[in-house]
């Protein structure tokens, strides 16, 4: 008889897919607070490593990543370019293929597809009718909300906090974010920058616990 493939518990890493305008960090950064403050790790493809090129960074945290969330709103054309952005859906498009030419463990990944509005999410990607996102209008409380349903329980089982209470605390990191930054030495736009932002937000939990 042949062996069952052996799988493991799902890991804490959640990949981020969204767009990098600066339209969207409001919501980028309720999504990384909310990452962490649930136990979790956020992965996104501007995290360190600069020596590794870009595509294959992205290969390496989508494959080390059980979890996803894919933020398929700017799909609309570029008022630069003219031209469509389609990082947001090939990225994705990378996730589901891992989920079904991957070996065991990459099968086991779970995604969660966020949009804007319901009316631009069929005419863009009609190839993926069978699947429901969460709308969350450009705002970054329904943005957190989505997210914290979606990683459901804590790495290790425990019940999350609810939305009210991860807002709260996230009200407070923003609020004291500047001062925190002076005490660094950082600027605030500095602060902002993926990597920095990531240690603030992890210092801030901390002391917050």
């Amino acid at each position: 008889m042949a062996k069952r493939a052996q799988t493991r518990a799902p890991n804490n890493h959640v990949f981020i897919n969204c767009p990098f305008d600066e339209e969207y960090w409001p919501l980028f950064r309720a999504i990384v607070f909310v990452i962490w403050a649930c136990g979790y790790r956020s992965r996104f493809a501007l995290e360190g490593n600069g020596g590794v090129l870009r595509l294959q960074r992205l290969h390496d945290i989508i494959s080390q990543s059980d979890r996803g969330v894919h933020d398929l709103s700017r799909v609309e054309l570029s008022d630069k370019s003219g031209m469509p952005r389609f990082n947001m859906p090939f990225e994705f498009g990378v996730a589901v293929g891992a989920t079904v030419f991957g070996g065991p463990r990459q099968r086991q990944k779970t995604s969660l597809v966020l949009a804007r509005r319901r009316e631009e999410w069929h005419p863009s990607v009609s190839d993926l009718a069978g699947i429901d996102p969460v709308f969350h209008g450009d705002k970054p409380r329904v943005a957190m909300e989505a997210v914290r349903d979606f990683l459901e329980r804590t790495p290790d089982g425990k019940l999350l906090p609810g939305v009210g209470h991860l807002w709260s605390t996230y009200e407070d990191f923003q609020r004291d974010l500047p001062a925190l930054a002076k005490e660094a030495r950082h600027t605030l736009e500095e602060a902002y920058k993926y990597p920095s932002y990531v240690e603030f937000v992890t210092s801030f939990l901390k002391i917050a616990r």
